[in-house]
């Protein structure tokens, strides 16, 4: 390899090691706790090295978020495009966002439950916006059981605002909740899926 290519490589390994911190002190604290000088001390660099990456603390966290909306994605949208029915589609697609959320709880906190300012370069419909693709495939498959008669006729966001919701607040649940005796997490995710599928399919869907 180079010495360009190895300066490349350690500029690439820097920046995942910096990304990688931030979640974490993200996700244990809060936007306003946190510092360049504290995550500067965290991974045993200089504040300036961290400043050659993200332009100030606000940079980082939308890039750790976009990060982890990347992962999500490839983890759903094959699920949601390659599934050939509708609802099975559907199903397969919740199911793998709340064990993504499980499986990266500080992933899914910073991205999705940290209170932080809002995001001025957030496009929602940016077609390009990993967040925004999930959705609009969501949207199109609902459709597209409405047309074969899979699922029955209703309002298109209002229902896939509405499975979001739905399997956000058990992911978040499934994440914080340390007291109540949860049911057994693969029986409650099964369980949640088929109240969801059971809500939107037609009365003559085999679901």
């Amino acid at each position: 390899m180079s010495a360009g290519g190895r300066k490349d490589r350690g500029k690439d390994d820097l920046r995942l090691e910096i990304l990688n911190a931030a979640r974490d002190m993200f996700a244990t604290g809060t936007f306003e706790e946190f510092s360049m000088r504290k995550l500067a001390a965290r991974i045993g660099y200089s504040a300036t090295a961290i400043y050659l990456h993200f332009t100030d603390k606000r940079d980082l966290l939308n890039c750790v978020c976009q990060e982890t909306f990347e992962e999500l994605s490839r983890a759903i949208v094959h699920l949601l495009t390659r599934t050939a029915s509708p609802l099975e589609a559907i199903r397969a697609g919740l199911k793998a966002y709340v064990q993504f959320g499980v499986e990266h709880p500080n992933h899914y906190k910073v991205a999705l439950l940290l209170e932080r300012p809002r995001n001025p370069d957030y496009d929602s419909s940016a077609a390009t916006n990993p967040g925004v693709r999930i959705y609009a495939l969501l949207r199109e498959r609902l459709a597209e059981g409405i047309r074969c008669a899979e699922i029955r006729p209703l309002d298109l966001d209002l229902t896939a605002q509405s499975i979001w919701a739905s399997v956000h607040g058990l992911t978040t649940l499934l994440i914080i909740e340390r007291d109540f005796p949860l049911e057994n997490r693969d029986r409650l995710l099964e369980a949640h899926a088929s109240l969801l599928i059971a809500g939107v399919a037609a009365k003559n869907s085999t679901e």
